[in-house]
């Protein structure tokens, strides 16, 4: 979940004829691109899970949206994974933050 918070979302599917991984910075299949972050490929089903990073088109807005909510779930927690997966998406996040002022 912290890596949803911190923009990186799976997209489904995305077909490959070879079943190789993109490269990083391919445009994902809404045309759109953003940085590839891993993916997996099902031999059974002959689909390519990708994970992409998409907080790098987000505005200055969202990304403090997000970093309050993140603030919110680490008020709300006290399990130290939780804790610490919250605030590795929060710094990734700061970083992107920082770099919009």
């Amino acid at each position: 979940m912290a890596n949803a918070l911190a923009g990186k979302h799976w997209q489904f599917p995305s077909r490959r004829s070879a079943g190789t991984l993109p490269g990083k910075n391919e445009a994902d299949v809404a045309g759109v691109d953003t940085p590839f972050v891993r993916g997996f490929y099902d031999d059974e089903h002959q689909v390519l899970y990708e994970e992409r990073a998409v907080s790098g088109h987000w505005s200055a807005q969202q990304v403090r949206q997000q970093l309050a909510l993140i603030d919110t779930l680490l008020g709300a927690t006290h399990a130290p994974a939780a804790t610490q997966a919250l605030q590795q998406a929060q710094a990734s996040l700061q970083g992107k933050d920082m770099r919009r002022r």
